[in-house]
């Protein structure tokens, strides 16, 4: 009885306290989760697919986050990992000629835009849109017909789908955001064909489906783990999945 009285009586100072996102302010009474715009990150990458050795390195790239508190309001995300892994190929260019397998965004990036349904001192929820543009493909040779091969589901898509996000505050010093994202191609502008494969008419387009979850501290700090799966849905099982790892920095306006 006790335990339970003493864990009321926390939420109950938790309450009493006024925590909310807005009280997170940096020295000069910013806001730590309203006026974030760029932040700038050192990563991990890590990429797996099927038939191929999986291969990874550290990089680092930039973001853009707009968000707001007030039920009814806007927030956007947007980045371009492309930014990044062209750094790591620079720096692995013996081993980067070797792969036979790509996972990552195209000249666009990725970018979601959210609308806050449910928005409270300590709890966000904002359901939205994401578009987007990927670049994948796994160049195993998969026999369709007498001397033709195939690399399906290679190729570059535009995608689009629905998005939701969800912030937490967890204290006066932490919060945290998820994200949950499914990108569906509606076009795919080049089919990844060859001498040595050809194009399956009427093959599916993979989807894509990302889980982020990211940590903020006051000291504008956040750690950031994001996992891609693009899922083939055709019968060359393709599948992949990159493994995002990010410490960043918050810069505010």
């Amino acid at each position: 009885m006790r335990s339970i009285l003493f864990i009321i009586s926390l939420l109950i100072f938790g309450v009493a306290n006024g925590q909310s996102f807005l009280d997170m302010k940096d020295k000069k009474g910013r806001s730590l989760y309203e006026d974030n715009w760029f932040n700038l990150m050192i990563r991990y990458t890590h990429v797996t697919g099927k038939g191929n050795e999986s291969f990874g390195g550290f990089t680092g790239n930039v973001s853009i986050r707009s968000a707001k508190v007030g039920k009814g309001e806007i927030s956007v995300n947007y980045e371009n990992v492309t930014v990044g892994d062209f750094f790591w190929k620079l720096a692995n260019l013996k081993q980067s000629q070797k792969l036979n397998q790509a996972f990552g965004a195209g000249f666009l990036g990725w970018v979601q835009g959210y609308y806050n349904v449910v928005a409270t001192d300590k709890l966000i929820i904002a359901p939205g849109a994401s578009f987007g543009d990927y670049i994948f493909g796994n160049e195993i040779a998969t026999t369709i017909a007498p001397n033709t091969l195939s690399n399906e589901p290679f190729g570059y898509y535009f995608a689009v789908g629905p998005s939701i996000k969800a912030s937490y505050l967890i204290n006066n010093d932490f919060w945290v955001d998820g994200i949950l994202t499914a990108d569906i191609p509606f076009a795919k502008l080049n089919k990844g064909t060859g001498a040595n494969y050809a194009h399956q008419e009427g093959y599916p387009n993979p989807w894509f489906i990302n889980v982020t979850g990211t940590l903020y501290h006051k000291s504008k700090l956040f750690l950031s783990v994001r996992v891609n799966q693009a899922i083939d849905r055709g019968a060359n099982n393709g599948s992949a999945s990159r493994l995002d790892v990010s410490l960043g920095y918050q810069l505010l306006h």
